[in-house]
């Protein structure tokens, strides 16, 4: 993994919060694939998927739920 994918700017938003809070699924993928961290919060202490489900970005959150390790969802 690359170490860059754990970095936060002022508020907390590493990639992947950014991402699925905006609605990019599929960089939400990418970035799940490439090692980002289902796990990282906010400095006001909002997970990836909480952000996406606010927004209404269905396949965010569906996306965060899926395990590539089991091939299901969590």
């Amino acid at each position: 993994t690359c170490s860059t994918f754990h970095l936060q700017d002022e508020d907390g938003f590493t990639a992947l919060l950014f991402a699925a809070g905006n609605g990019h699924a599929r960089a939400v993928r990418l970035l799940l694939a490439a090692g980002a961290s289902k796990d990282a919060r906010t400095d006001g202490g909002a997970s990836a998927a909480a952000l996406a489900a606010k927004q209404g970005h269905a396949a965010c959150v569906e996306a965060l739920a899926f395990d590539a390790n089991t091939g299901s969802v969590e």
